[in-house]
């Protein structure tokens, strides 16, 4: 794949937290790294402060600076 074909190339090519691309769900944590996250693997949901932590499956846990209903939102595809 060369250079060109990894940089987007319109509005519609960036990827955005929140967007759902094929069974991933797209999550920003609070150091700013994107996660795409099937969706599946996500066993449970903690409000903490203003955010919501995600448990994975596998004892990952991503801070996500949204709030709960948000990401519950997401998860359930209604953006």
């Amino acid at each position: 794949m060369s250079g060109s074909d990894m940089e987007p190339r319109g509005p519609s090519d960036c990827l955005e937290e929140g967007q759902r691309v094929g069974r991933f769900l797209l999550l920003r944590d609070q150091d700013g790294c994107m996660h795409a996250v099937a969706a599946g693997s996500v066993s449970v949901l903690r409000e903490a402060d203003g955010a919501t932590l995600v448990m994975l499956s596998g004892g990952k846990v991503l801070k996500v600076e949204r709030a709960l209903h948000r990401v519950l939102a997401w998860l359930d595809g209604r953006n």
